[in-house]
């Protein structure tokens, strides 16, 4: 695993570091909004913003571009929008309305319950490692296989908590299962 620490930042590789700054001007377009923030990005176009106002409350937004991946954030926003109701919430809910659920069912809710639950469970800044991970193992994969991913939880003193920068989808990831799946299934529903 190639981790860089917060004394190491001066020898991350510029292109990862595009993508940190990139991130960060994404978040700036929610500074008016109070809390701790996750982000999670898809080839740095598509980017995920969960903000946790408070134990309750946690706003979710989609901001993509029609730019290329790193250039500056402008005026080439597409999409910033927030989410009223994620298609996991949605399926938790299709389901509790449903008056009797099958057995496959009460298991899918479980399942789903439980992937939900992990998007609050994000927000602790004691279950995260510190410093950027950029890479667990070496690619099998392509270049154009390769769909990389920007990850962070920033606090709201904007530190840092989890944060990477993966080339490569297949790579094992360092979140837990539950939240990837949560982070991952909205990726794979928004209607790009």
């Amino acid at each position: 695993m190639e981790i860089y620490s917060r004394d190491e930042e001066d020898e991350i590789p510029s292109w990862i570091m595009a993508s940190r700054e990139k991130a960060d001007r994404v978040l700036s377009l929610f500074d008016s909004i109070p809390g701790k923030r996750l982000l999670y990005s898809v080839r740095d176009c598509y980017y995920y913003i969960y903000i946790q106002r408070d134990s309750t409350d946690i706003q979710h937004y989609y901001v993509a571009f029609n730019n290329s991946p790193l250039e500056p954030v402008g005026d080439t926003v597409v999409i910033r929008k927030r989410i009223p109701q994620p298609a996991v919430d949605m399926e938790i809910a299709r389901l509790e309305s449903k008056s009797r659920l099958s057995r496959s069912e009460r298991k899918k809710l479980i399942k789903w319950k439980e992937i939900r639950s992990s998007l609050d469970d994000a927000f602790n800044p004691d279950i995260y490692w510190s410093g950027l991970v950029t890479r667990i193992i070496d690619s099998r994969h392509s270049i154009a296989d390769r769909i990389p991913l920007y990850y962070v939880m920033k606090d709201e003193t904007g530190a840092r908590y989890g944060e990477f920068r993966l080339e490569d989808l297949l790579d094992p990831l360092l979140l837990n299962n539950p939240l990837f799946t949560y982070l991952y299934w909205h990726w794979l529903s928004w209607p790009y």
